[in-house]
């Protein structure tokens, strides 16, 4: 069908359409650089030995299964900035950094429940059955973020892509669509 001037005369329903995927386009472009820019910004923070927060929350991966069955072993959990105006209780999930010079994990973020409150700060201990109370108790001032949920879809695309066959399977995937 032809319109005036020669020009093909696109019917309504493509026209929709056609707007549509244009709008997916953009926000498709629009969430990649905004994904690239916290990515940016996570690692400028990681390089710096901080953690990214984003409006006071962040991700962070849980390595080892010392929180099963709570927290699985190689987990994304969501958490907020810990704010010491309302500091942790015990019972509560937090991320703090290891000050344990015995420890392998010196230096690192160890995500564990509070056990018990003492002045000084607080005694942690995994939820693993297998797990002890820590050795050192943990000041406020190291409490880095509070867990709030587990994210298990994060977790899975983040184990995906960390294998060779992972990446495979999406490449072979994108391949064929």
């Amino acid at each position: 069908m032809t319109g005036t001037g020669g020009k093909k005369k696109i019917s309504a329903p493509r026209r929709a359409v056609t707007a549509v995927k244009r709008v997916l386009l953009i926000l498709i472009a629009v969430a990649l650089v905004i994904g690239v820019i916290l990515a940016v910004y996570s690692s400028v923070c990681r390089a710096k030995g901080a953690t990214a927060f984003v409006f006071g929350y962040s991700t962070m991966w849980v390595q080892t299964g010392s929180m099963e069955p709570t927290i699985g072993a190689r987990s994304a959990i969501l958490v907020r900035r810990a704010d010491p105006e309302n500091p942790p209780a015990v019972g509560d999930i937090i991320s703090y950094i290891c000050r344990d010079p015995k420890s392998e994990v010196y230096g690192a973020l160890i995500t564990h429940r509070i056990v018990a409150a003492e002045p000084d700060g607080y005694r942690t201990k995994g939820d693993s059955p297998l797990a002890t109370e820590d050795a050192l108790i943990v000041p406020l001032s190291d409490i880095q973020a509070v867990y709030i949920k587990n994210l298990p879809v994060v977790s899975f695309f983040s184990r995906l892509f960390s294998t060779w066959l992972g990446l495979a399977a999406v490449g072979v995937l994108f391949l064929i669509s």
